[in-house]
């Protein structure tokens, strides 16, 4: 089960950002004894097995995912395998999703990422991340899938990653491992952590270029010479600009099957964030997105 939500990182309702005559406005979200609240719209988001459940429409979500909420974490492997199997729909992504992550997946990426990562100490967001990619309980968590959340390690919000629920420049380092080809829009997504980020802040990302068209249309997908002109600056947001501090490539090996692996050939990139971001463009950034 995730670690408890520290009191040092707020919470943003995703349904109160946006821009009130012109001016930036949010609305940090309050503790209350089904997770959390806001105080200026009344939503309430509930923690569920420590996980935050932080979406502007939660009622949608739960609609196609609460046969996730409801299946027990702690059923016996064999009960919970029958119980998938006449079940299928989402229990049975979720059971397919799970034995492909569910060890955080190739140690190849870890290893790359853990020595990268800032000490003790350091707000640390993971975009995307599955069960986690590391076993450290400082790291905050986001993903959009409650079952690979509910193993995570570190505090875990349940989210999109277009639509984070944190105020601008609140971490040290943000983790994009495997997500830019992983999302509708990879430079929302690159955009969206970029404005997480404090100034000096460290960006890890990992990519395969492995495009689904079922994910990210053709249209709004990265090409690695995309990549490099965006994180240097080139592309429509002249904010969005990041000194490289190394490259590596790797193999990526994924179990996708009992008996089928896959191998990726994955683009490693450590950068750092420069320049100031203007915090007013978040709501802006957000609609955006949507």
């Amino acid at each position: 089960m995730p670690a408890a939500w520290p009191s040092s990182l707020p919470l943003i309702c995703p349904r109160c950002r946006g821009r009130i005559d012109g001016v930036a406005a949010s609305a940090r979200l309050e503790p209350h004894p089904i997770g959390f609240v806001c105080p200026a719209c009344g939503t309430g988001h509930p923690v569920i097995d420590g996980v935050a459940l932080v979406l502007p429409d939660l009622s949608s979500w739960m609609r196609e995912e609460h046969p996730a909420v409801l299946c027990r974490a702690d059923l016996p492997p064999d009960l919970l395998a029958r119980i998938v199997d006449d079940a299928g729909g989402v229990l049975a992504r979720d059971r397919a999703l799970l034995s492909a992550y569910g060890d955080g997946g190739d140690d190849a990426v870890r290893a790359w990422a853990r020595p990268r990562l800032p000490g003790p100490g350091a707000a640390i967001l993971d975009l995307g991340c599955g069960v986690g990619w590391t076993d450290r309980p400082d790291i905050v968590g986001l993903d959009l899938n409650f079952a690979l959340l509910r193993r995570h390690a570190g505090p875990a919000v349940l989210a999109d990653a277009l639509d984070p629920p944190f105020a601008a420049e609140s971490f040290d380092a943000v983790l994009m491992l495997d997500l830019v080809d992983s999302c509708r829009l990879p430079l929302g997504a690159l955009a969206q952590a970029t404005a997480l980020l404090r100034p000096g802040g460290t960006l890890l990302l990992t990519c395969a270029f492995a495009w689904r068209d079922d994910i990210t249309p053709r249209a709004d997908r990265l090409g690695e010479d995309d990549l490099d002109r965006v994180l240097a600056g080139g592309g429509p947001d002249s904010w969005l600009r990041y000194a490289v501090i190394d490259e590596d490539e790797f193999d990526w090996t994924l179990q996708s099957g009992p008996r089928q692996r896959c191998v990726y050939r994955v683009r490693a990139i450590s950068a750092r964030r420069l320049g100031p971001v203007d915090v007013d463009f978040r709501g802006e950034l957000t609609q955006a997105f949507h």
